[in-house]
């Protein structure tokens, strides 16, 4: 780990903001978890956390409009801004998703699935990425459209 950069606490704050689209983006793992006996496990490990977190009437639409709110806050750190800012813009491309599922179950069943598996797996690489690079003291801005559309939110 680097000792340049930002301190400690705001690589932990910048990593912590990514739990919004990983409760979002866990049910795109659907096929893998069952097919891929580790992810499985780990899910399974998993699932009771984020399925508490899904309980919480408004608990995801609170947890939005507060970091919507933090990345207009100054007295943040542009790194963690810039981070919050990212973890928004992936969770809406995760949400929109849903917003269309209806009709996703119109199309052909190895359809669904590959476009299921597409999202996790990016949905994986992004928030994996990020974590990486916030733990380094590095920011995660080299995600194609969504860390450009980030970096103007948080100058």
């Amino acid at each position: 780990m680097r000792l340049e950069g930002p301190p400690f606490s705001d690589r932990v704050a910048a990593s912590l903001v990514y739990l919004l689209p990983a409760t979002d983006g866990f049910g795109f793992g659907g096929y893998i978890y069952s097919h891929v006996p580790r992810a499985g496990d780990i899910a399974y490990a998993v699932l009771p956390f984020v399925n508490a977190f899904d309980s919480l009437p408004f608990a995801s639409l609170g947890l939005f409009i507060g970091l919507s709110v933090l990345t207009r806050n100054e007295n943040i750190s542009r790194f963690v801004r810039f981070n919050i800012q990212q973890a928004l813009l992936l969770d809406i491309t995760l949400i929109m998703p849903g917003v269309f599922g209806q009709v996703g179950s119109a199309m052909p069943t190895e359809l669904q699935v590959f476009s299921n598996n597409l999202i996790f797996y990016y949905w994986l690489l992004v928030v994996g990425y990020s974590l990486f690079s916030n733990l380094r003291g590095e920011t995660p801005n080299q995600v194609p459209v969504l860390s450009e559309a980030a970096s103007p939110f948080v100058s």
